[in-house]
């Protein structure tokens, strides 16, 4: 759901007046919507998906450079992985994550064999040549009111340009980066950071391609929504746990406002509902771990171990 369902999915399931300010006030409703994601749902679904919301994105390495920054919207500065390849077109290679003090063992010169993480940087061992693709979970985009995104209408990709359902002039010009999302599905980006050439009523160009062709891309397609860079639309978590987000919105709204009750009824549901569908995503994890022997029969590999978990407003 949108942050538009997201608001009226909170006004359906809140057990005081509808005409209460913290639920009207749309932007004051969505920072308790990105407390909840970000506190609480997000990382119980990295912890439980390790892949899930990987970004990927490739650095250009330099023979006089050995340091390069994490990237800015990596979730807790994290790393899942990285591949070097001597050109664009080369197999990937994993490389070795390192401990900084075992790096000397391997010697500053000759080809990249490895990498360590130093405050917010990457530092490459060996001589830096060709390209890094590195593998990191995206922090979430905060989520922000309807009047803040757009919905694609049309795509045009060899003008580098797509229509919106509304006027976008009032909110981006030229020079402005924006991400766009898919709608459906996990809501996860198709592009992040695009720059703006220019914005003509709902028409927006961009500087740089949109079908898909830059590494770590997927094509822009029509229903994906368009806010500015670090925002979103809608939660960058399955659909299934929307509801979990709304019901802690409900408990927060209960508990600003001091009801004691309703704040207790409220946290309740959404603990039980955000283990509930934490669980179905760990089971839906367990269907996929099987494979087929020599007498065509289903063996299961080893099971995910139980995991008791605690969430905490």
């Amino acid at each position: 759901m949108n942050t538009t369902e997201l608001r009226e999915e909170v006004r359906r399931i809140w057990l005081g007046p509808s005409s209460q300010i913290l639920l009207t006030d749309e932007a004051n409703l969505l920072a308790r919507a990105n407390r909840v994601l970000e506190e609480t749902v997000f990382p119980g679904v990295i912890k439980l998906l390790e892949d899930y919301c990987i970004q990927r994105e490739r650095l250009t390495l330099s023979a006089t450079q050995q340091r390069y920054a994490i990237p800015a919207r990596a979730f807790n500065m994290q790393l899942r992985r990285a591949e070097w390849r001597s050109s664009s077109t080369s197999d990937p290679m994993e490389i070795d994550v390192l401990k900084p003090i075992d790096a000397i063992h391997y010697g500053t010169g000759g080809a990249v064999s490895g990498f360590y993480l130093e405050g917010d940087e990457i530092v490459i061992v060996g001589t830096p040549s060709g390209y890094l693709d590195v593998h990191y979970p995206l922090s979430p985009g905060k989520l922000t009111p309807s009047t803040n995104w757009r919905t694609v209408a049309t795509v045009t990709p060899g003008s580098y340009q797509i229509t919106v359902d509304s006027v976008a002039e009032a909110l981006w010009s030229a020079g402005d980066k924006l991400d766009v999302c898919d709608s459906q599905r996990s809501g996860l980006p198709r592009y992040l950071s695009l720059e703006v050439q220019s914005v003509t009523s709902s028409t927006i160009t961009f500087t740089s391609e949109i079908a898909g062709a830059t590494y770590g891309t997927r094509a822009i397609e029509v229903g994906d929504y368009v806010a500015a860079e670090g925002y979103a639309a809608r939660p960058m978590v399955p659909e299934p746990l929307h509801a979990s987000i709304a019901q802690g919105v409900a408990a927060l709204t209960a508990q600003a406002m001091g009801d004691v009750e309703a704040f207790q009824i409220a946290e309740a549901k959404f603990l039980k509902t955000l283990a509930d569908q934490l669980k179905d995503l760990d089971q839906r994890v367990e269907q996929r771990r099987v494979f087929v022997n020599y007498n065509s029969r289903f063996r299961r590999l080893g099971r995910l171990p139980h995991r008791r978990r605690r969430f905490v407003l």
